[in-house]
């Protein structure tokens, strides 16, 4: 055949290729019997513009038959580019819908990934809120048994306090009545007018005007006191 013809094996058959026309060998032989058979006039050309040959093929063969073998070679031929193109596309669509299910899965890992970021950042928080809220309570503890131990100093000063104010209001007490009974028995033998009278008014007064407080009248016991010991020194001094 010409520059313009190329043969191959497809499913053990020759298969030629003719200005973009695929023929079987079967119609080639076929196209050359018909050929041989004709006149001896010189076959005609096929021009480059004809694309498929198909009609000019018919010329040549001059046969009807041969017509329609070329007719159907060429729709056998463009449903198996059909075919080829349909099969491409179903590949292309496999291979975005395998890309779009790939992303999917990657954009689905990455969420479970996000998520269980998530949970272990709440776990990591609640975790630490409960140390937080057990070492708050533990401080807390320690430090009402510490409010307890001083609120118990406190209390145990106060009474030791206390104490020490009735030993001393007792011995107050005390010391004015034996004062007091020594002064009025020495008034009595020596029919005077008691010493420190002005003191010893004030005293009973405020006893009088104090009572269950007489602490605050002890300034005016010790001046009394002082008073009276001083009446006593003076009358044991010679010469008096």
């Amino acid at each position: 055949m010409g520059a313009n013809a190329s043969a191959y094996e497809e499913d053990d058959e020759t298969i030629t290729v003719m200005k973009g026309v695929r023929l079987t060998e079967n119609v080639i032989n076929r196209m050359r019997g018909a050929s041989a058979s004709a006149n001896t006039q010189s076959p005609p050309t096929i021009p480059e513009n004809n694309p498929f040959g198909v009609f000019l093929l018919c010329d040549v063969a001059s046969e009807e038959g041969l017509c329609r073998t070329v007719t159907q070679e060429q729709e056998l031929q463009k449903g198996r580019e059909q075919h080829m193109s349909l099969t491409e596309l179903e590949v292309h669509q496999g291979v975005e819908q395998e890309k779009v299910q790939a992303q999917m899965q990657v954009e689905e890992r990455f969420a479970e990934e996000n998520l269980k970021q998530s949970i272990l950042a709440d776990r990591a928080a609640a975790q630490d809120h409960r140390l937080r809220a057990h070492l708050y309570a533990h401080q807390l503890e320690q430090r009402i048994r510490e409010l307890k131990k001083q609120d118990a100093l406190y209390r145990e000063q106060v009474a030791k306090l206390e104490w020490r104010g009735k030993r001393f209001y007792s011995a107050i007490t005390e010391s004015y009545q034996k004062a007091s009974r020594e002064v009025s028995a020495k008034f009595r033998q020596n029919q005077i007018n008691p010493v420190c009278a002005d003191l010893q008014r004030e005293i009973l007064k405020c006893y009088r005007e104090n009572t269950g407080h007489t602490l605050s009248c002890s300034k005016i016991a010790s001046l009394y006191l002082q008073c009276v010991t001083e009446a006593r020194q003076s009358k044991t001094r010679p010469g008096d």
